[in-house]
């Protein structure tokens, strides 16, 4: 797959990750997920792609 291609995909899902960010919090907060429990996941779910890399 062409870079230029790869990159713009990538960038359009990091965007769609980010801006689903709040409506996957509302829904956790509604099912009675605290907010360290929600903020661990997140970092844990970064550090797993981050360190794999």
């Amino acid at each position: 797959m062409d870079p230029y291609y790869k990159g713009a995909i990538f960038a359009l899902l990091s965007a769609a990750g980010f801006g689903m960010t709040p409506v996957l919090a509302v829904f956790a907060y509604a099912g009675g997920v605290s907010v360290y429990s929600l903020l661990f996941l997140r970092f844990m779910m970064a550090a797993v792609v981050l360190f794999s890399y």
